[in-house]
């Protein structure tokens, strides 16, 4: 088996969160389309480091803005994402793991799954737009 680098999981993590987010910023309001991931918990976490649900896509200004503002960018992501969702996140970035040979094989058939689970989705909303337009 080929080893899977950090730099492909974190460009396939970026394809992932941009097909989720429409390739627009994330942040409630904006709709710029020229984004990058943001790690709501640093990437150092390596429980979370490749878990799209601890990454906003975000423009630049709101990137910005977040890592400046970490406590207001957190309560307005819960406003967003719902506590749920925080709390959920909080639970896994605690989880104790092993970084063994299989952690990143792991996360990259966890991420083409949910890239083609999103990149489908997307493809029926389309065609329910189409029809709805007709």
């Amino acid at each position: 088996m080929q080893k899977v680098s950090d730099a492909y999981l974190l460009n396939l993590l970026r394809e992932v969160v941009s097909i989720r987010a429409g390739g627009k910023c994330e942040f409630p309001g904006c709709n710029k389309v020229i984004c990058d991931p943001h790690h709501i918990f640093s990437r150092d976490n390596k429980s979370v480091r490749y878990d799209k649900e601890n990454i906003a896509n975000l423009c630049d200004y709101h990137h910005r803005w977040a890592e400046a503002h970490r406590d207001d960018f957190v309560t307005v992501m819960i406003g967003w994402r719902g506590e749920k969702w925080w709390d959920d996140l909080v639970i896994r970035k605690n989880i104790i793991i092993k970084f063994n040979g299989n952690f990143r094989q792991d996360w990259k058939e966890k991420l083409l799954g949910e890239k083609a689970a999103l990149t489908e989705s997307n493809k029926t909303i389309e065609v329910i737009k189409r029809y709805q337009a007709a």
